[in-house]
């Protein structure tokens, strides 16, 4: 199997376990605004983004690579 497959299988189970663990209720303040939401929930929305932010960051600098005339290999 390839390992960045068995990687990213291993790092979304691990990710599932906490998530599961961790489902209490947590309050988030920021400035003038405040809310309560899952730990779990908040948890899994940073991770998918943090996630696909890395997805694209890692896309458009490969595009730029390639677009790139004079690059040393």
């Amino acid at each position: 199997m390839n390992a960045k497959l068995i990687l990213s299988a291993v790092v979304a189970g691990l990710v599932l376990l906490f998530v599961i663990q961790n489902v209490g209720a947590v309050e988030i303040r920021f400035l003038f605004w405040s809310f309560s939401a899952s730990g779990s929930l908040l948890f899994f929305l940073i991770f998918f983004i943090g996630a696909v932010l890395g997805w694209t960051w890692h896309r458009l600098s490969t595009l730029v690579w390639k677009r790139t005339p004079n690059r040393t290999q």
